[in-house]
């Protein structure tokens, strides 16, 4: 389904229930651009799970990252640098990732650290997992939007280190974790010189499964 509508898990909505797993075995043109993949198998779900969606908009919380009053902390990554070992907890981060998390769970509240080698907008993709982590909320619920407003354009290299809640089912997504706890917001700001600063709700466009059969049909 994310394949085939270039959706991300939490804009499809409808198929809450463990999923079934399937295995796909089938062949296409080399020509075949991903505009061709992506109906070619939109086609397939329809033909052999009678799938059925339709598409609605909803409001998602949303964030600006921005750099905070101090200036970043933030150093540009020069390819080329040797990875660094894993140390202090932190994950290592091999050549080709942009980025890599690990998290402590014994102690509490528990910790996740991770490494980093990308740019501001794609450490803001990730960002929204992190907010929604650190709130203690579940996979299958809404993560925030986030835009880059930080106007840094580099590759950076970094690592990132906060205390995060578990399961608080009615925790708001855009709510900052209270107490003396290294919230990922007060982390970002402390450890990276940058700031999550609340905006608009965005609206999103997701697909809602009316119908898909959970046996396909035959070959």
């Amino acid at each position: 389904m994310m394949l085939a509508f270039d959706k991300s898990y939490d804009e499809i909505l409808g198929l809450e229930s463990a999923p079934e797993q399937y295995t796909l075995a089938a062949a296409m043109p080399a020509d075949t651009t991903r505009a061709d993949f992506q109906i070619m198998l939109q086609r397939l779900l329809t033909e052999r799970f009678r799938l059925a969606v339709h598409r609605e908009t909803r409001e998602v919380p949303g964030y600006d990252l921005v750099v905070a009053p101090d200036g970043p902390r933030l150093m540009a990554w020069v390819p080329g640098n040797p990875d660094r070992p894993e140390q202090d907890g932190f994950p290592r981060l091999p050549s080709g990732e942009a980025s890599k998390a690990a998290v402590l769970v014994s102690g509490n509240p528990p910790v996740m650290r991770s490494m980093h080698r990308q740019t501001m907008e794609q450490f803001s993709v990730g960002l929204s997992e992190m907010v929604k982590t650190a709130n203690g909320l579940s996979p299958g619920e809404k993560r925030a939007r986030i835009r880059n407003k930080t106007g840094l354009t580099a590759v950076y290299e970094f690592r990132l280190e906060f205390e995060f809640a578990i399961a608080r089912k009615g925790q708001p997504v855009a709510a900052e974790p209270g107490g003396n706890t290294l919230s990922l917001f007060r982390a970002l700001e402390k450890q990276l010189g940058l700031k999550l600063v609340k905006a608009n709700n965005a609206v999103v466009d997701v697909f809602v499964v009316d119908h898909a059969d959970r046996l396909p049909a035959e070959n």
